[in-house]
């Protein structure tokens, strides 16, 4: 029923998704969202549900999904593009007292591309590679399609002047199968929560 919606986690993260009216039960997450050919265009992630909330579901885009399952095939692990930066949108507030639109810096991994290329907490991401960055949704999918080893020029706002910082992009790496735990022989039944890729 929609697409490219902006969806903030509890986490905070935002992610962007196919929304859609079809039914998404308890225990569906993870399974396959089909369009009227038959092709898997999404995978089933979450759904709304309350007292003004029916039938809202949304799907992760299956170009989101297609490197990861192409790196668990080829690797056996998920790789994926890394820059070691958290970001938030520069309010309309804010920039009404002059600051430029962009993805904010409100921490930077110690170590990581984005700290070795001399990133600062608050500074203002407005470009990369020229194209314009509106907020954080906008860094998270440019960095997103990247490949590991791929050299980004980002136009930075900083202390009222923008200067050019290049970096490497990284790999995350994630393992596709976690090893379970040893479970005790006798245990009291749990009721399962619905999960979540």
């Amino acid at each position: 029923s929609a697409l490219e919606r902006d969806i903030t986690m509890s986490t905070g993260a935002t992610m962007n998704l196919i929304q859609t009216d079809c039914a998404i039960n308890s225990g569906n997450s993870g399974g396959p969202l089909f369009n009227t050919k038959g092709e898997v265009i999404g995978i089933n992630s979450m759904k709304f549900s309350g007292n003004n909330v029916e039938g809202i579901g949304f799907a992760i885009p299956m170009n989101n999904v297609r490197t990861i399952i192409k790196s668990l095939i080829e690797k056996g692990y998920i790789s994926k593009p890394y820059i070691g930066v958290s970001v938030t949108n520069v309010s309309e507030e804010t920039q009404s007292y002059g600051l430029p639109q962009g993805a904010a810096v409100k921490s930077v991994v110690e170590n990581s591309p984005c700290a070795k290329a001399g990133l600062q907490i608050n500074d203002i991401i407005t470009h990369v590679d020229g194209k314009q960055i509106t907020g954080s949704s906008d860094l998270v999918n440019v960095v997103g399609k990247c490949e590991v080893g791929q050299v980004l020029k980002l136009t930075v706002y900083r202390q009222g002047t923008s200067i050019d910082i290049e970096l490497t992009v990284g790999e995350q790496i994630q393992q596709g199968i976690q090893e379970e735990a040893p479970q005790p022989q006798q245990q009291q039944q749990q009721s399962s929560g619905e999960l979540f890729p």
